[in-house]
Order: C-alpha cells, then structure tokens, then sequence
C-alpha cells in the first residue's frame, strides 16, 4: 500500500515520505547506517492508495557480522494514523476543557457581569 519500485524504496523511500519529514528521516538513517545501530520514529508516509500522508512508527535493526558491523537491516513501518489522530484529538480536547476552565474561573473571580451570546441574541453565559 505504501512502497512502489524498489529503487523507490532503496533510495530511502524516494518521494513517499512527506516533505516536512524527510530530512529528520534521513538523518537518523545515516546516523544508524554509520553507527550501525537501532532507530525508531514516527513519520509521515505517502498512501498510494490514497495519496494522502499516514503517520507510521519506523524501525530498524542491524543484524551484525562477526566483527560488529551490520550486514543486513531489518525494519518495520507500522501504520499508527487513527492512533495518533486520535491522541492528537484528545489533548486538544483537553487544552480546551482547560482553557474553558480558567476562562470560567477568572469571570466569575471578577466583580464586573460577563455575558456572552449567539448570534440570534440568546444568552449563553453570565458570571
């Protein structure tokens, strides 16, 4: 669903990963290939299917010769988008009941009368 020629995929995903994450993505690949060593994140792929982004979490392990250097790697990309958009909705949803909260407690600290309204005139809110 997300890999196309395999030139494509050798050369570090080619296009399908999203622009703002490329760059961090080959960094870390570099880093690894040098150090020969495990990495892990999250980056944005590109859904052929679809051609939207997805979130999916990347890993990689080197399997390592006799003298510690890798000879083969082996990786992972797990699609996680629902999981992520969902943790991404429910902090908004947090900072806004927060925000909500504090808004609430400094009009009704003060002594002046606060109101709000709709459009149409009905009364939402006094302190």
């Amino acid at each position: 669903e997300y890999f196309g020629p395999l030139e494509e995929v050798s050369s570090l995903y080619g296009s399908m990963v999203h622009d703002e994450d490329r760059t961090a993505l080959r960094t870390i690949w570099q880093k690894s290939l040098v150090e020969g060593t495990f990495w892990s994140g999250e980056y944005r792929f590109l859904h052929k299917a679809t051609t939207t982004y997805r979130w999916c979490i990347v890993r990689t392990n080197p399997l390592l010769d006799s003298s510690g250097r890798p000879y083969l790697w082996v990786g992972t990309n797990m699609d996680v988008h629902e999981l992520k958009m969902s943790r991404e909705e429910k902090q908004r949803r947090i900072l806004v009941e927060e925000s909500e909260r504090r808004y609430r407690l400094l009009t009704e600290a003060i002594p002046q009368i606060i109101w709000t309204a709709t459009g149409d005139g009905d009364m939402v809110y006094f302190n």
